[in-house]
């Protein structure tokens, strides 16, 4: 079995990839690291995860597969960003909403784990939280 970095990627089909773009990186401190025609990539310092934003003008052959609308995320629920430290929480929600985001929902997973669910401007459901270090060091 080959040993696994985890999940490292995303990819998002945007309406627009330079808005989409400049928001997250706005919102999450993310670099654009690569602009192709229809697609802009995104990532955090050291590569830990990658965002790439597609407004999907340009498809694969494989590409035959049903898609749907933008903000639709099919089988997928959410996606999730996680910020250090519980108070943290709040300050990404002030820089979501006011890049042009909106807030839905605030939820505790476990106190004091806060979290808050909102969506981006294409209207994709994102979770913002945060467990605290103490539980964090629990897991290997």
């Amino acid at each position: 079995m080959a040993a696994s970095l985890g999940f490292r990627h995303i990819v998002l089909v945007v309406t627009d990839i330079d808005r989409a773009a400049t928001f997250y990186q706005r919102i999450m401190g993310l670099a654009r690291v690569r602009t192709e025609p229809h697609t802009i990539t995104l990532a955090a310092p050291g590569l830990r995860y990658v965002m790439n934003l597609t407004d999907r003008k340009e498809t694969r052959e494989y590409d035959t597969g049903p898609t749907g609308p933008v903000g639709s995320l099919g089988g997928i629920d959410h996606l999730g960003i996680e910020v250090d430290e519980p108070a943290e929480v709040e300050g990404l929600v002030q820089e979501w909403l006011a890049a042009g985001g909106q807030l839905l929902e605030r939820r505790d997973m476990d106190t004091p784990y806060p979290s808050a669910f909102m969506r981006d401007l294409d209207g994709y459901l994102v979770q913002i939280y945060s467990f605290a270090a103490e539980l964090r060091a629990r897991v290997p």
